[in-house]
């Protein structure tokens, strides 16, 4: 079977990511924001029928997708697939099918902190320390292992769930 997907994939677009009922996931999946556009793919949410469990499928290829895209692509690879922090999400596996590319991870349903910034305005103490010690620790471990992010922004900082407790709330660093 192929997965479910909010926001429906074309049957084509599951070609790609149809290799996904294979995977036997160990660890807790969280839930997702919603899809997100790039420059040559998309992200959207899928659950395995088999399981239940919600992931985020990131498809790349296509026209335009040229040997930097596909170099940058398996950049973030290697990357994530060496990255075992709380604060990045877990890369649970990698396809490829006719020059289109399809990264399977964990997803996290609490939104981008610039989307929170924007309807809040201003965090409180607690809440700001509570994301930069997050941000700092994982900055620290992936310096640790020369890796830099190169794109850090509240864009590319996801909430791993709705807490509305931003003081206890979980981050993750996406897009390396």
């Amino acid at each position: 079977g192929v997965p479910d997907t909010s926001g429906s994939l074309s049957q084509a677009e599951w070609d790609v990511a149809s290799l996904y009922v294979v995977l036997r996931l160990t660890k807790p999946i969280i839930a997702g924001p919603d899809p997100m556009a790039l420059a040559f793919g998309k992200v959207k949410k899928a659950t395995d029928k088999a399981t239940g469990d919600v992931v985020a499928v990131k498809m790349l290829g296509g026209k335009g997708f040229g040997t930097n895209e596909l170099r940058a692509f398996l950049n973030e690879c290697d990357i994530l697939a060496e990255i075992g922090h709380d604060n990045v999400p877990v890369l649970h596996g990698i396809y490829e099918h006719g020059r289109k590319y399809t990264m399977i991870m964990e997803y996290a349903s609490g939104g981008e902190l610039f989307e929170r910034i924007q309807s809040q305005g201003s965090f409180n103490e607690e809440a700001a320390a509570n994301i930069t010690r997050q941000l700092l620790s994982v900055l620290q471990y992936i310096h640790d292992r020369s890796i830099a992010h190169r794109d850090l922004k509240p864009e590319n900082i996801l909430f791993a769930n709705c807490e509305r407790d931003l003081a206890k709330a979980t981050v993750k660093l996406i897009d390396f």
